[in-house]
């Protein structure tokens, strides 16, 4: 009975640290993920916002896709090309061709805007872009 008791005891910390190791390392781009499927779109764009801040190209790019299509936050077609530019110039792809689509209608202005913030943005290490 002892022995039992004991091994249960054992398999539930196992258990119960594995639980809490899972969560402790989930990253922001994680749970802005999960966030986005349960329909919780300001959470969303709060975890991907620090996730891109951290470096990460996929909260880059799912930024900048949020910011274009004013999805949880005012559509913004600057700050989108910028994440998008940012992620792109970093070698993701689908960034890449959202950009090309991102460009059509953007007067040089904005343009001139999207390598001003990018720029300034690359310079702060993606801190408070």
């Amino acid at each position: 009975m002892k022995i039992i008791f004991t091994t249960t005891i054992i398999l539930l910390s196992i258990v119960s640290y594995g639980l809490y190791k899972q969560y402790i390392y989930l990253s922001d781009y994680d749970r802005g993920t999960k966030a986005l499927n349960e329909g919780d779109v300001d959470t969303a764009f709060a975890k991907f916002h620090a996730s891109a801040e951290q470096g990460d190209i996929l909260g880059q790019s799912l930024l900048g896709f949020m910011y274009g299509r004013g999805f949880g936050v005012p559509k913004d077609g600057v700050r989108s090309l910028m994440w998008l530019s940012i992620a792109s110039a970093r070698g993701h792809q689908p960034s890449r061709v959202m950009s090309f689509i991102a460009v059509r209608g953007m007067t040089e202005e904005q343009m001139g805007k999207v390598q001003e913030l990018a720029t300034a943005c690359l310079k702060k290490n993606y801190k408070g872009c």
